[in-house]
């Protein structure tokens, strides 16, 4: 919809990249946040926060889903993947540029979308996606008119068709993405637990669905959190030569005195 501003989904992304740093995260910037200069100081602050990729749109305001109803022009976009690039400069920083053109236009949505895809490639763009794809025979089009590294988005219950990566490698695309697939799930998880919760007075019905605590923290890695934390606990270092110091003139100002009861 539009709601969050591209320093909003800088400071997740750095919560994220902190959380997991050793998983290369790919930041979805929609639009990149306005103009040439503020998708440049978008990537600039993605690569700062460890993000190791990122997506841009030509979407012309945002609409979640399939429902794009117009783009920028093309070469405003291929103008912002230029900056893109030229932000990112040396840096290990995967580009993929996402056209909705399908989207907006069922007569010739397809053929410019390819056309979008192939421009933005030549930008600088490290690959592509096109969104909104209605059929398996649409995703084969694409991955024999394009050039680049092909990004399939498969979203279940949107328009494209959910397809194996095995059968999208076999139609030329090169990345396969879930972006909705763990969002869903927890969803319908939370939905079911809480909904029972308020209709039962107890969450006994879900606990076969739970994981247990000690898997929780596994998971989140608690016990080797704590195995660190009582390693730097136990370590006594000699004072500083500051705190000497600072001893050694309190003593010297302040007189000792006797308390008559």
């Amino acid at each position: 919809m539009g709601l969050l501003t591209a320093p909003e989904m800088v400071r997740r992304t750095t919560q994220i990249c902190n959380s997991v740093p050793t998983f290369p995260v790919i930041a979805d910037i929609e639009s990149g946040g306005g103009g040439v200069l503020n998708v440049q100081r978008t990537v600039k602050s993605l690569l700062q926060c460890g993000a190791r990729g990122c997506i841009i749109e030509d979407q012309a305001g945002k609409r979640m889903g399939h429902g794009a109803r117009s783009m920028v022009p093309a070469e405003e976009f291929v103008s912002k993947i230029a900056a893109a690039r030229e932000a990112i400069g040396d840096a290990d920083f995967f580009l993929i540029a996402r056209t909705d053109a399908r989207s907006a236009s069922a007569k010739h949505g397809l053929e410019d979308a390819i056309l979008r895809a192939n421009l933005y490639c030549q930008a600088g763009a490290d690959a592509h996606v096109v969104g909104g794809l209605r059929s398996v025979d649409e995703l084969r089009i694409v991955g024999e008119n394009t050039t680049g590294l092909r990004v399939a988005n498969m979203v279940e219950g949107g328009v494209t068709p959910i397809c194996s990566t095995a059968q999208l490698q076999d139609m030329g695309f090169h990345v396969a993405c879930y972006p909705l697939s763990s969002l869903y799930a927890a969803t319908r998880a939370l939905v079911e637990v809480y909904g029972g919760l308020a209709a039962t007075g107890t969450s006994q019905h879900s606990w076969e669905d739970m994981v247990s605590w000690r898997a929780f923290q596994d998971i989140l890695g608690l016990e080797e959190r704590y195995t660190s934390e009582e390693h730097f606990n136990q370590v006594q270092g000699p004072s500083s030569s500051i705190e000497q110091r600072l001893r050694a003139k309190v003593k010297g100002v302040v007189k000792p005195h006797k308390v008559e009861g």
